[in-house]
């Protein structure tokens, strides 16, 4: 189980399975990183992609299914004027934006569900 936690913290890993929060701020090669990653009903892998002012996050749903309602990155520095895309399986979704320093918070309008072989991605920039 120790070695478990080592994978937790270092992709820095926020979840809330019931109220659909999920998000990562990893602190292990946060430029380019890729991790495994585990929810209440499903597993996949997470990449993220820092380059000049854009970030990229992506969370592929190798098995099960992902309830999501907030996605949480860590971007620093988080400019006055950081703008978002949010694609859930291949689909542009309206989604509203909140940060506290370095963290960013994107709220979709409901809780939506995204199934194995989809992907939830993530394009941050300044």
């Amino acid at each position: 189980m120790s070695s478990w936690s080592l994978l937790i913290a270092s992709q820095g890993q926020v979840l809330d399975g019931p109220a659909g929060v999920i998000g990562f701020k990893p602190c292990w090669q946060p430029e380019d990183h890729r991790s495994f990653f585990t929810a209440p009903e499903a597993w996949g892998l997470f990449t993220q992609k820092r380059q000049d002012s854009t970030q990229h996050e992506r969370l592929e749903i190798r098995h099960g299914q992902l309830q999501v309602r907030e996605l949480v990155f860590e971007c620093p520095p988080a400019p006055a004027n950081l703008g978002a895309t949010v694609r859930l399986a291949g689909r542009e979704s309206p989604s509203s934006i909140r940060r506290d320093g370095p963290e960013v918070r994107l709220t979709l309008p409901s809780l939506t569900k995204v199934n194995e072989g989809q992907a939830i991605e993530v394009e941050l920039r300044a």
